[in-house]
């Protein structure tokens, strides 16, 4: 309504957020013929300032958005918390779970490659990775 306000937030894109970034790569690499792109796509696919920008004034928003950039860096106990929670805990694993039933590679084998990749990186004791997003506020 006229005089109000938009806030909402987005993540940045996937190679800011680095647990998220080596899961992808892993379980991209194991299924290599048909890489299950959903985490690059959706929650990490809508960071682009300029298309964010277009969006915003196609709903009649005239005033300049302002983007606050939100860096945090969580720690975990081990590489496989954010191995699980990626791959078994979102809504990648529907199609991790339709590319198992394909491939006959198990949600547990891609969980593996995940929390291997993020050791590889970060060690496998208590670890600490960059998650990145952005708050966009904008007045009507």
């Amino acid at each position: 309504r006229p005089g109000g306000s938009l806030v909402f937030n987005t993540w940045d894109r996937i190679e800011a957020n680095e647990f998220a970034h080596e899961a992808q790569l892993a379980v991209s690499a194991l299924l290599s013929d048909d890489p299950p792109l959903f985490m690059q796509r959706v929650p990490h696919g809508y960071y682009d300032r300029d298309t964010i920008l277009g969006h915003v004034a196609a709903a009649g928003f005239i005033a300049e958005p302002s983007f606050e950039t939100m860096t945090e860096m969580p720690r975990v106990n081990s590489a496989r918390v954010p191995a699980v929670a990626l791959c078994q805990g979102t809504p990648w694993n529907h199609e991790l779970q339709a590319r198992s039933a394909t491939t006959g590679i198990s949600i547990e084998e891609m969980t593996d490659a995940a929390e291997s990749a993020i050791a590889r990186r970060f060690g496998d004791s208590t670890i600490e990775g960059k998650i990145q997003g952005f708050v966009i506020t904008v007045a009507k």
